[in-house]
């Protein structure tokens, strides 16, 4: 047995890192254990001095990360975690062999399970640390039995007896990129053994679901995805000071329809991309040949590429500026265009609601449902507000006015939400309140009417006027 004593270089906890009684099995049977003195010096017993030397790689104590506390102890963010965490570092396999079983089996898997399979299989191996050697003599249906899905088990099986993952860790330059090109191993397994198995931070947990996590709490809404073919962004009036009727939209856009994108985006299913301001991929949208000839262009567009498997997000911090239509006849004109691309997109593709399991297609079919809500506006509620005006409580009586309410309420929560948008890009909210009443109370009265009509000149197949 040999005894050495390390100074780890810059703040270190072995108690965070691995434990403060910390016991390791190294390879060929060798071991080591370690503890940490009072004045931060690491105390290591081992087997013989290269099980010393492995003992410093598992236990990260060569990796200074000083400067990286340096830079962000202040920061918002980071620099609580540094504070609690100071001295931890990621603590490592003996093994890259051993890195690339833990890589495969947390694939797209609770990392509980994930656990349990990796311990199943090294049992199954009969070395721990597993050595590749012992690794290779288990065939991929036998992985399939510890519980390692067929495709995980094929490639787990095939990396080990085709590459020299030992080997690696003296190939810096080409180490990442070997792993890359072997099929089944993605950049977030790829991450995995850098990190654990070679010692490297240069590569990320790319798409790590906590990171993921962590990103939608901190933005309030999920990330994109790789499958994503367009962004639309947040779309905002301009001229919101020209006319009454621009103040009134000024509302419509900054909570309505903004407020609607985030959460269709919760689901990748934002139902339109905008053609005025969002960001396509190009070669997806020239493979659905382009835009179509349609008086809803991008509606159309846009579900075509959800019924073809697409997602499509929404970005609340990437903001335009449009210019509203300024009058009554322009804002009718304008929103009948709207109603009469919805309408075409439901020709057209509306039948994704039963045919794709995607939970973006539950907004498609919410908008089957809102042609018959606005009719029924239209012609049932206002007319029995009118009647009720007159002491005829058939249709709306005082208790409907319990509805103002909770309609205030579900608006203050959109207006909080862009607000702090707003807040997050040093943008300021300008004062609209009697735009906002009016919005609140007359809009939807004006709204409803208009699109019962260009629904119906869709369905009727009148001529189109853009």
């Amino acid at each position: 047995m040999v005894e050495a004593t390390i100074r780890p270089r810059g703040p270190y906890s072995l108690r965070l890192t691995a434990g403060q009684g910390w016991h390791g099995r190294l390879t060929s049977g060798r071991w080591a254990r370690a503890r940490q003195l009072p004045d931060g010096a690491v105390v290591i017993h081992a087997s013989d001095e290269r099980a010393i030397h492995d003992a410093r790689f598992v236990l990260a104590l060569d990796d200074d990360t000083s400067e990286l506390h340096r830079r962000f102890k202040r920061d918002p963010l980071l620099g609580p975690s540094l504070h609690a965490l100071r001295g931890m570092r990621p603590c490592r396999k003996a093994t890259v062999t051993h890195a690339a079983l833990t890589a495969i089996c947390g694939q797209l898997i609770q990392s509980g399970r994930a656990r349990q399979i990796e311990r199943s299989v090294v049992r199954a191996c009969g070395e721990d640390p597993p050595s590749r050697e012992a690794l290779a003599r288990l065939s991929p249906a036998a992985l399939c039995g510890l519980g390692l899905a067929a495709s995980r088990a094929a490639t787990l099986a095939r990396i080990v007896r085709s590459v020299d993952l030992e080997g690696l860790r003296g190939r810096r330059d080409i180490a990442l990129a070997a792993l890359g090109r072997e099929r089944g191993i993605g950049p977030w397994s790829v991450g995995v053994i850098a990190l654990q198995g070679l010692g490297r931070y240069d590569a990320g947990l790319v798409a790590d679901l906590g990171l993921v996590r962590l990103l939608a709490a901190i933005r309030g809404r999920w990330p994109d995805p790789a499958e994503t073919a367009a962004v639309a962004g947040c779309v905002l009036v301009k001229n919101s000071r020209s006319t009454f009727m621009t103040r009134l939209q000024e509302w419509d856009y900054f909570t309505g329809i903004a407020s609607a994108k985030r959460q269709q985006s919760l689901y990748q299913g934002t139902l339109v991309a905008q053609g005025a301001f969002s960001a396509f991929r190009t070669k997806i949208v020239r493979a659905h040949r382009g835009w179509p000839a349609v008086i809803g262009e991008d509606i159309v567009l846009t579900w075509a590429l959800i019924k073809s498997g697409w997602r499509i997000g929404f970005e609340p911090t990437a903001i335009g500026f449009t210019t509203a239509p300024e009058t009554i006849p322009g804002f009718c004109r304008q929103r009948k265009r709207w109603a009469r691309g919805m309408i075409e997109g439901l020709k057209q593709h509306g039948h994704m609601v039963w045919s794709n399991s995607r939970l973006s297609s539950f907004f498609v079919g919410i908008d089957f449902i809102i042609p018959f809500i606005d009719l029924f506006y239209a012609f049932v509620f206002l007319p029995g507000v009118i009647l009720a005006l007159f002491g005829y409580f058939y249709i709306v009586g005082p208790s409907t006015l319990l509805v103002l309410p909770l309609a205030f309420l579900i608006v203050l929560v959109m207006y909080k939400k862009q607000k702090a948008v707003f807040n997050e890009l040093g943008l300021k909210v300008r004062q609209n309140f009697v735009g906002f009443f009016v919005y609140m109370l007359v809009y939807q009265v004006l709204m409803s009417p208009i699109c019962v009509i260009g629904y119906s000149q869709e369905l009727l197949g009148l001529a189109k006027k853009w």
